[in-house]
């Protein structure tokens, strides 16, 4: 009797084994989720990578360094793939009937299209009025403030399709690659980069010291009229280096616009004031103004430095 229990439990654990089995081996395997994980990265991870195109065939446009080149071209091939991408994750069933999944991959493409329809559109329509008109000051913000506003959504996108796929590794045993925006620049043109805001930023000091110079000679006409020629200058290198693209991230773009708006602070304070009033260009006054401005140029030639160390350039003095 005790042989026959014995018996009975061992066919119960076997049985329960065997069907343990059958029923894993109808389920999807981790190498089907792999492949389908893969995919998805595959198609999805193409956008970022032809943005980046985009994004230097603008800077290219706009830099003296190159010639010409269609940005245009580029933007249709952004479209194009965004629609191919979304026409693939709405006809591909979900895999393992994993809607949460599928939903995500088709949102991703969704908002995509829809950053590239409105604010890339903007963008698109902002630098081919350049190309036949010098932009003003105000353009140049709205085109600035464009592209953060795309770097931002676009790197939401990125992290939430990111998070998804992450997840589906985790429930699949899969290993889903991580989608990137590697925006990196060649070293050639991350020196014509750096050189493009050495252009915007160069001539500004020397006017500025012109000037001064002036003032101190007594000549208020000349100066008066120098000192509108420094601002123009300086609102023509802000909209130049606004124009520029953002590659791995913002920080060295915003440094050297933050140099030229602190400058344009002191020019409109400042030096406005010794140009209507010659009086006021004691050595204290101006030694206090030279001050302000060498701690602005320090700090803008630390993060040149840092600039061109990161892409493996020197810059010449």
């Amino acid at each position: 009797m005790k042989t026959t229990c014995v018996s009975l439990n061992l066919k119960r654990v076997l049985a329960v084994i065997l069907f343990g089995t059958i029923l894993s081996s109808c389920g999807p395997s981790s190498k089907d989720a792999d492949k389908y994980g893969f995919n998805v990265y595959l198609t999805a991870s193409e956008l970022p990578k032809i943005e980046q195109e985009m994004d230097l065939n603008i800077f290219k446009s706009n830099s003296s360094n190159y010639g010409k080149t269609d940005c245009q071209e580029t933007y249709q091939k952004l479209l194009l793939a965004i629609d191919k991408g979304l026409k693939n994750a709405t006809e591909t069933p979900a895999f393992d009937n994993d809607l949460e999944y599928k939903k995500a991959i088709e949102a991703y493409y969704n908002e995509y299209k829809s950053l590239a329809d409105i604010q890339m559109k903007q963008m698109m329509d902002i630098i081919q009025k350049h190309k036949a008109d010098t932009l003003t000051l105000i353009e140049a913000d709205e085109y600035n403030n464009v592209l953060i506003d795309i770097v931002s959504k676009r790197n939401k996108l990125i992290e939430n399709l990111n998070a998804e796929s992450h997840k589906f590794s985790e429930k699949y045993k899969a290993n889903v690659p991580k989608i990137n925006y590697n925006a990196i620049l060649s070293k050639e043109d991350a020196k014509n980069y750096y050189e493009k805001t050495v252009f915007a930023t160069w001539d500004i000091d020397t006017k500025k010291h012109t000037f001064i110079t002036t003032v101190i000679m007594g000549n208020k006409t000349k100066a008066q009229a120098e000192w509108n020629n420094l601002v123009k200058d300086i609102d023509k290198g802000l909209v130049e280096v606004k124009l520029l693209p953002v590659f791995d991230n913002a920080d060295y773009k915003n440094q050297v616009i933050e140099f030229i708006e602190a400058y344009k602070k002191v020019a409109n304070e400042e030096l406005k004031q010794l140009g209507e009033d010659p009086s006021m260009a004691s050595e204290d006054f101006i030694k206090k103004i030279n001050s302000k401005l060498n701690l602005l140029l320090t700090k803008l030639e630390q993060a040149d430095k840092k600039f061109a160390d990161e892409n493996s350039f020197t810059i010449k003095k």
